[in-house]
């Protein structure tokens, strides 16, 4: 959770003047998370407890809650599909905009 702090404040700080700019990092911030629980959930040899603690979440229900909310799927559903999804690093690009 620490890197999308780092990442959150590096978008905002740019232009935190206005709410949409937020919310876009917010968005950013989102996918990111996102993309990593995916990537993580795709190797069977990591309990969704070790998942949720290793990217920072509080709790397993609290990561539950929030993998469901943003993918409209629990953590173990998510991971038996993640097999079929293609892989995606928003740290290689952020901003989601192919160059």
């Amino acid at each position: 959770m620490q890197y999308y702090a780092l990442l959150g404040s590096k978008i905002t700080r740019s232009s935190c003047r206005h709410q949409d700019a937020v919310m876009q990092a917010l968005e950013v911030i989102n996918r990111c998370i996102i993309d990593d629980v995916r990537r993580l959930l795709h190797h069977p040899d990591k309990s969704v407890k070790e998942i949720s603690n290793e990217l920072g979440f509080p709790n397993l229900s609290f990561f539950g809650k929030y993998v469901k909310r943003m993918l409209g799927m629990s953590p173990k559903a998510t991971a038996s599909r993640s097999a079929l999804l293609p892989a995606n690093d928003c740290r290689e690009n952020p901003s989601g905009v192919d160059a």
